[in-house]
């Protein structure tokens, strides 16, 4: 998305998410936190430089010692 390495350590996940797709991201977060599987999906990500690029994007639930949701991991693909 244009970041350096240091620049996306620092950086909070909310600030690649255009407001185009905040609410379908929610959905999918409240989903995982419930346990349930996500397809992969489209969606769109904001670059560094301001421009919306369309992504696939895979989200898993990580689960903690007792099988609860603690986290999401997510990888993405440009299109």
């Amino acid at each position: 998305y244009g970041y350096t390495e240091e620049e996306a350590r620092q950086l909070d996940a909310g600030a690649l998410i255009p407001a185009s797709a905040q609410e379908a991201t929610r959905g999918l977060v409240e989903r995982l936190k419930r346990g349930e599987h996500s397809p992969p999906c489209e969606t769109w990500r904001r670059a560094k430089d301001g421009r919306e690029i369309k992504v696939s994007l895979t989200a898993s639930a990580l689960l903690d010692e007792s099988g609860n949701p603690a986290a999401i991991a997510t990888t993405e693909k440009e299109l």
